[in-house]
């Protein structure tokens, strides 16, 4: 996994800038501007993969955090980075952008200095703030190299003038709501933002919520009963009215029995989302991934062992394996011509949801698969009675909107998720296929 450097430089670069400038452990910070728009620039900073369960990754991220002092973090699919002050991230909107592919800089112009990132295979390796001088004549000793030039503040009048003309119309956000993705937020409220939970987001929530419910107590009906009650015991005793009051008897309605069922598959998709998206996944399929099986608890990553391929064809080494496996704590088993990564799932408990009408379900179905332009297979089953559906999404276009579109599309449907895979090229790294069987259980429109 990346890891940018943690200081700023002790060379005469840094030491010229300007003296908002700040150097932490965690990241650098500096107050820059574009065309006069101020914002507070975050960069150099510090990265962990926090991939897992929701309480795995809280922990890791408070962890990470704490570790360097830190108490602003930046967290985006299941990468997190960390800072002494809020601010936004550059570093955050170049990698893993497409527009980026051929190039091995990517330069911002601001009003008086010049961001430069060094990219590697989509991954920001360093980032560099320096006067617009400095800049040039670091990009002058680049000339063989691919630089992206992109629009930016009144530094750019002197790249122009040396023929760093705007190349490329990518454009990173520094300032008003298109910036908020990609700023650091302090760690409770970036918890909270992520629906992680942490024990300490529990004070902070009894002290919020407390006041709440005893105003909501003074104002509910049972408040008010109890006032009024003892208002009338005062009142009868007052007058000596011996009046007995009737209680009518209570009556329970009878209780339809009713066969819930857990609905799994809603919270499965969450719990693998931060494992097949991401930079670990891109990392991964780098590294000659073949394979990813998947079932309720279990996540099986399979790939052909590079030792036994050649230097022309693609693959990041073992060297780069091993990284990501000790990064997010992971064993690799390695046999003759592959390897394997296991990740044991732990997705939060499935709700009990009641069973849907089944045109309701076939309709909601076919809009899931229209929306994320997969296929929607029916399979069949032994009963079949319009009360048990199982069927197979398939489709080769994958990403972390997929998955989130699927948990919310289901969250409220009897779906058990039952497995699922996705193939990839080891040679190009595309994915060949993608496909998850999940069994729903339904209720005929005679049940209404």
């Amino acid at each position: 996994m990346n890891q940018t450097s943690n200081h700023i430089s002790n060379d005469d670069t840094y030491n010229k800038m300007d003296e908002s400038s700040n150097s932490h452990e965690g990241a650098a910070t500096l107050a820059a501007s574009i065309n006069d728009n101020k914002f507070q620039l975050v960069y150099q900073a510090r990265e962990e993969s926090v991939g897992g369960s929701k309480l795995r990754m809280a922990k890791n991220i408070v962890d990470f955090a704490k570790s360097y002092r830190c108490g602003y973090v930046l967290v985006i699919d299941g990468s997190c980075w960390i800072s002494p002050d809020k601010g936004t991230s550059l570093l955050a909107q170049i990698e893993g952008n497409e527009k980026l592919d051929k190039y091995e800089y990517v330069v911002l112009p601001l009003d008086h200095a010049v961001y430069i990132a060094k990219i590697n295979e989509s991954i920001v390796v360093e980032e560099h703030v320096k006067p617009t001088d400095q800049a040039i004549n670091f990009l002058q000793s680049e000339q063989n190299a691919e630089i992206a030039i992109l629009a930016g503040g009144y530094a750019y009048e002197q790249l122009a003038s040396q023929q760093y003309i705007v190349n490329c119309d990518l454009t990173l956000f520094t300032f008003e709501s298109e910036s908020l993705k990609f700023s650091f937020k302090a760690i409770n409220r970036a918890l909270i933002a992520n629906r992680l939970y942490h024990p300490r987001l529990f004070i902070p929530a009894v002290i919020t919520i407390l006041p709440l419910l005893i105003i909501a107590f003074l104002f509910s009906p049972f408040y008010n009963v109890g006032n009024t009650r003892t208002e009338l015991d005062h009142d009868n005793a007052f007058l000596d009215l011996n009046v007995k009051s009737e209680t009518a008897p209570v009556i329970q309605a009878p209780s339809v029995p009713q066969i819930n069922l857990q609905n799994n598959a809603s919270q499965i998709f969450r719990a693998i989302r931060p494992w097949v998206t991401g930079k670990s996944i891109n990392f991964l399929r780098t590294c000659r991934l073949k394979t990813i099986a998947i079932t309720k608890n279990h996540l099986a990553f399979v790939g052909e062992r590079m030792s036994n391929i050649k230097k022309n064809q693609l693959g990041c080494g073992n060297s780069r394996l091993n990284e990501i496996s000790q990064a997010n704590k992971l064993k690799v088993t390695r046999e003759q011509s592959t390897w394997q990564i296991d990740v044991r799932l732990e997705p939060s408990p499935g709700q009990s949801s009641e069973r849907i009408d089944y045109i309701e379900t076939i309709e909601r179905l076919e809009l899931l698969s229209q929306h994320i332009g997969w296929r929607l297979n029916i399979l069949p089953t032994i009963n079949d009675n319009k009360q048990h559906l199982k069927i197979l999404f398939q489709g080769k276009e994958f990403s972390s909107q997929v998955l989130t579109v699927l948990s919310q599309g289901l969250s409220n449907y009897a779906a058990e998720f039952i497995k699922g895979s996705l193939q990839f090229n080891p040679n190009n790294l595309d994915l060949l296929d993608a496909q998850f069987e999940i069994e729903i259980y339904t209720k005929s429109s005679q049940n209404l």
